[in-house]
């Protein structure tokens, strides 16, 4: 039987570098921004997580995409 993926949703996660804190260690926050659309682009994802990194103050650490997908067998 062949299985079957089924994409369900995708979310955008940026990491913001917000400086040190009074140890030394980085303070890094995370942003979480759902209902990526499906059929976006790598490109149009980096480009969109640029985008919204200038609105913090910190400056860009990583970008990551989460893709849900769903496997069902035929």
């Amino acid at each position: 039987m062949a299985v079957i993926e089924t994409p369900e949703s995708k979310a955008l996660i940026v990491e913001i570098f917000e400086g040190m804190d009074t140890k030394g260690k980085e303070i890094i926050k995370k942003h979480t921004f759902r209902n990526v659309a499906l059929g976006a682009s790598a490109d149009s994802v980096h480009s969109a997580a640029e985008a919204l990194t200038s609105l913090y103050m910190g400056a860009m650490n990583t970008i990551n995409v989460v893709n849900t997908n769903e496997l069902t067998k035929n």
